[in-house]
């Protein structure tokens, strides 16, 4: 946050937006959920993690998998099934990342803006 604080207009905006967000997201995943938090925890970046992937996949590792897009109780899920079964598709999946680095590619580019 503090990066993010000391950034541009877009990242003072965003640090706003961490800061609403950040105790309904520990409530929901701590009590609803029944999951921990490390304290500095300031937010999920799954979705920044995506776009990051776009711009600079170092931070992530990548395999060739079957995949197969199911819906599940009006959930989308995708299953690896094995390459011998006549279904799915050949797709590059991020099997991993290195977090920190990620988080600190992220945290750079967004006080930046």
């Amino acid at each position: 946050l503090a990066a993010l604080e000391a950034g541009g207009p877009l990242a003072r905006a965003l640090a706003d937006q961490v800061r609403l967000w950040r105790p309904v997201q520990r409530r929901v995943f701590t009590e609803v959920f029944g999951g921990t938090l490390a304290p500095d925890n300031a937010a999920f970046l799954h979705d920044p993690l995506t776009a990051l992937a776009l711009i600079d996949a170092a931070p992530l590792r990548f395999e060739s998998l079957r995949i197969v897009a199911t819906v599940t109780e009006g959930t989308l899920r995708t299953h690896e099934v094995g390459a011998a079964l006549p279904m799915g598709a050949p797709m590059r999946v991020a099997t991993g990342v290195d977090a920190p680095a990620a988080a600190r590619a992220i945290v750079r580019r967004l006080a930046g803006a």
